[in-house]
């Protein structure tokens, strides 16, 4: 998985704290904060093997310019599948695309959208075909980039304990 300016590649349990900081780093430093929940260390040292992948971008000094974190939410309460209306036979096949951070430096390189379409290709391949995200409806470079990626609007719905979002949905 590379590129020639940024190298793709699985997070392990020691970039756990970098991740967390640069999730925080771009929380803290955003105008509306509320257009971004801010994941713990604890969630994503689970994202790393447990409860999905964590997909990043590094430059090539080797520092992280980019990550998504890919939830498997199985037929857990928390599947998005239940939002849109799937059928419950469908909920296995479900993966959430969560928490996509670019670093301040690295904006305005399609970032997020090749992180996506990256990780699109490990879900692929592992079998899942119905790609969910969330993304707050003012946020619109997420937003953009998830269009890139191919999803599309599905439903607005509040989630996050009250908080507005977009549902979008890619079938792979």
């Amino acid at each position: 998985m590379e590129n020639n300016e940024y190298r793709f590649c699985l997070a392990e349990q020691e970039d756990a704290e970098k991740i967390a900081g640069l999730m925080h780093e771009v929380h803290e430093g955003m105008k509306n904060q509320d257009h971004f929940v801010c994941d713990d260390l604890d969630y994503v040292r689970r994202h790393i093997e447990e409860e999905g992948f964590i997909l990043l971008a590094k430059d090539r000094s080797g520092m992280v310019a980019g990550l998504l974190i890919i939830h498997i939410p199985g037929n857990g309460e928390e599947n998005l599948g239940r939002d849109i209306g799937l059928a419950e036979k469908d909920w296995e096949h479900v993966a959430h695309m969560e928490s996509a951070v670019v670093h301040p430096c690295a904006r305005g390189r399609h970032l997020q959208t090749r992180l996506l379409l990256e990780a699109e290709t490990i879900l692929e391949k592992k079998g899942y075909v119905i790609l969910l995200a969330t993304v707050h409806p003012e946020n619109l470079p997420s937003r953009r980039s998830l269009e890139k990626a191919g999803f599309h609007l599905v439903v607005m719905k509040e989630k996050y304990g009250g908080l507005l979002r977009a549902i979008m949905a890619k079938a792979l």
